[in-house]
């Protein structure tokens, strides 16, 4: 009885060689070395928003409420907001390095599980409303902004 030892077929080597080469390169193009360094990643400097028509820091997020820009032109806002007298949903006006080039709209969290809708037009102005069904009040109590990123314009 002999022993018949089937080869590869010539597609089979063609891509195994043909995936060693790319983990090879993907590897060879990484800079330095393997670990991120603390120094590597530059904190967000963050202004503090003005704002106005009666809305105010709401103290639960432990921040001020605030926008700051990354190294790739993305904007982070952070902090949370509460509005002590109804005057108005617009809340503040982000400065024009922060602005976006076409109107954004973001899904916000709001007080007892509600959520909202922030809309920041290419002016700048910054508001907030309720989603359709929730209490119409639920964003003058509390509205977060942590975690809402969107891109800058030029």
């Amino acid at each position: 009885m002999s022993r018949f030892v089937k080869r590869p077929s010539p597609a089979t080597v063609i891509a195994t060689v043909a995936l060693f080469v790319a983990l090879g390169g993907i590897a060879g193009a990484l800079p330095g070395t393997d670990k991120t360094e603390n120094d590597d990643v530059k904190d967000l400097k963050y202004k503090d928003l003005d704002l106005k028509n009666g809305w105010s820091a709401s103290g639960s997020s432990g921040y001020t409420p605030g926008a700051a820009l990354d190294a790739q032109g993305i904007v982070h806002l952070r902090g949370a907001i509460a509005q002590n007298i109804a005057d108005g949903d617009n809340f503040a006006q982000l400065p024009g390095a922060l602005r976006p080039d076409a109107s954004v709209f973001v899904v916000v969290d709001l007080s007892a599980a509600n959520q909202g809708r922030l809309s920041i037009s290419p002016d700048g102005a910054m508001t907030v409303a309720v989603e359709q069904g929730g209490p119409v009040t639920a964003h003058k109590l509390f509205t977060s902004l942590d975690g809402v990123t969107f891109e800058a314009g030029n």
